[in-house]
């Protein structure tokens, strides 16, 4: 979730979103909740968060207003609760 909130403060780039490059990455679950999914996709950018998918090489996710299927919104809780890039750099 975090990254998909980050900015750069550097004056005079667009930076957001940030580009992740990941080096170590970690994977805990949690229970899956599709009302607090529901309720924090109003809040998440998609384009920022198919793009962090890109460069974590964890496939494809579509917006709940294009898919809202359960299986859908499992994916979207594993990539935005599950995943844990502990090292890396943002760009």
């Amino acid at each position: 979730i975090t990254h998909n909130f980050l900015k750069s403060n550097v004056r005079g780039i667009d930076g957001y979103p940030l580009q992740i490059e990941a080096e170590k990455i970690e994977v805990k679950e949690l229970e899956f909740d599709s009302e607090f999914i529901q309720n924090l996709a109003a809040k998440i950018d998609w384009d920022a968060l198919k793009s962090a998918c890109r460069s974590l090489e964890l496939g494809e996710v579509q917006d709940l207003n294009e898919d809202s299927s359960e299986k859908n919104m499992k994916k979207i809780h594993h990539l935005l609760l599950e995943v844990h890039v502990i090292t890396g750099t943002l760009k």
